[in-house]
């Protein structure tokens, strides 16, 4: 039996007239492969020879030049069949009667002409497909077809040449199907690490509620996260998470998730391992490192592994004996998987330590008690792999409970801490290493009890901080100059 003779075909695609076609349906299929793309249009037994890909370089330094670099790398790692010919942009010219100022793409047309034209008297292609709706294009189809090349046209949506259909062999619209189903992936491995869409080409998630006791503060974050990028200009949506809707969540199609969630759900491990199990990308720390960080006792025994400074400490579980205590009164008791202070409570002496593990039982089966040191409050928020400011938090009486920190109008942030240089950049460093050893990522806060003779004691870290009108992170992000805007983004791009 003789063998069929395969097909030859090369795409050829008019980059800015398939980007205006893309736009019609708004940011979310700008990540487009447009090599997969390009197979799904062949027949069997028709081979993709090369894609060859027509566009020109913005001029200027604003967010659409960056986002379109960004791209032209993701293609250039990804799509390795795929050769990129550059036209250029022309100088800005001026409206006359609106003094508007735009710059004129040039040469992409003729660029395109030429390398159809090489590449059918060269016999490099049986089927030539052109993506593109621009009718300065009839005559090297004209040409194409009279040395008989089959010659297809796929229009960009709103971007039909009628004159160009009809010249050519046949024609079909890019549907929106077509670009959904050829996505480039969510990282591509570049030279300085992972390649990823554009934010601004992005669908976000913005995770709130949750059903823990910090259930308010989680929605007063997320609502804050949300309003910031809707001001920037984000494709985003609120989702409040209430423990059995996370159905509703996967249908939503998104790209990423941010994660405003504070306590158990949201911060233990649960969404993130949820969301890792979707490849769905989200911002903070991952599944494993959340689920130590959430744990009181564990993060203190990891620390104390490192040789970090911390208080003397015990467990105690609901309905057995509390284990001996030999350290000195007053002491702190906590539930060992809560947040913002939430069930704490200051022994002072032995008889107060049945009705605060009472109370911490009430949120959890297992409880920290550990000494209490006397002294000053302090915090170093972490932002991307460098410490902020570090900021001191003076209450008027009582310590830093959960009323202190989002209620009270009493409570004083410093900063500057009122530290000297040395003994800041010190606390600084013990807080990145106490980050570091947890595996933690991105963003978060470590919190310390400086004593009287200012040795610090690290207290607990939060790898989901508040991001409320009354929070730490946002506070120490002012302090260094990024404004709440920046700092969701700060926290969105890592």
């Amino acid at each position: 039996m003789q063998n069929k003779i395969k097909q030859h075909a090369i795409v050829y695609i008019d980059g800015f007239n398939l980007y205006n076609g893309i736009r019609q349906f708004g940011q979310k299929y700008k990540w487009l492969d447009i090599e997969s793309l390009s197979q799904s249009f062949l027949r069997e037994g028709v081979i993709l020879k090369k894609v060859k890909f027509f566009t020109a370089k913005l001029n200027g330094d604003n967010q659409e030049v960056r986002n379109q670099k960004i791209y032209l790398n993701a293609l250039t790692k990804h799509c390795k069949n795929t050769n990129i010919i550059y036209g250029y942009f022309s100088k800005a010219r001026k409206c006359k009667s609106c003094d508007y100022k735009n710059f004129e793409e040039k040469q992409t047309d003729v660029n395109i002409a030429c390398e159809m034209l090489k590449d059918a008297y060269l016999d490099n292609f049986d089927i030539a497909y052109l993506i593109s709706g621009d009718s300065d294009l009839l005559y090297p189809v004209q040409e194409i077809r009279q040395l008989n090349k089959y010659i297809i046209i796929a229009s960009p949506a709103q971007r039909k040449s009628k004159k160009l259909n009809e010249i050519a062999h046949s024609s079909f619209e890019i549907t929106s199907n077509y670009l959904k189903d050829n996505q480039l992936p969510d990282y591509i491995e570049g030279v300085r690490g992972f390649i990823t869409k554009p934010l601004k080409w992005q669908k976000i998630a913005v995770l709130m509620g949750g059903n823990s006791a910090e259930r308010e503060i989680s929605l007063n974050s997320g609502n804050a996260v949300y309003d910031a990028l809707k001001n920037q200009g984000i494709n985003c949506f609120k989702f409040d998470w209430k423990g059995d809707n996370l159905e509703e969540l996967w249908m939503q199609n998104f790209d990423k998730a941010f994660i405003a969630l504070h306590g158990r759900g949201g911060e233990d491990g649960t969404i993130q391992k949820q969301l890792e199990q979707r490849n769905i990308a989200y911002t903070g720390s991952n599944a494993y490192a959340s689920k130590k960080c959430m744990n009181k006792a564990k993060t203190k025994d990891i620390w104390k592994q490192h040789g970090l400074p911390l208080s003397p400490w015990v467990v105690a579980n609901t309905g057995q004996t509390v284990p001996e205590i030999d350290f000195p009164l007053p002491w702190a008791v906590k539930p060992i998987l809560e947040g913002s202070s939430v069930g704490i409570s200051k022994v002072e002496n032995s008889s107060q330590l049945k009705p605060a593990l009472e109370l911490a039982f009430k949120y959890d089966d297992t409880a920290l008690i550990e000494q209490w040191i006397e002294g000053g409050e302090y915090t170093v928020s972490i932002l991307n792999g460098k410490p902020l400011p570090v900021i001191q938090i003076k209450i008027n009486q009582g310590f830093y409970d959960y009323e202190s920190k989002y209620l009270s109008n009493d409570t004083q942030y410093l900063c500057p801490c009122g530290l000297s240089n040395v003994d800041e950049k010190q606390l600084q460093k013990i807080a990145m290493q106490a980050f570091t050893m947890m595996g933690a990522k991105t963003w978060g806060r470590v919190d310390f009890i400086l004593d009287q003779d200012n040795a610090p004691y690290l207290l607990e870290i939060n790898t989901v901080p508040g991001m409320t009108s009354h929070s730490l992170v946002p506070m120490a992000a002012k302090a260094n100059g990024l404004n709440f805007n920046k700092l969701v983004l700060a926290i969105l791009n890592d």
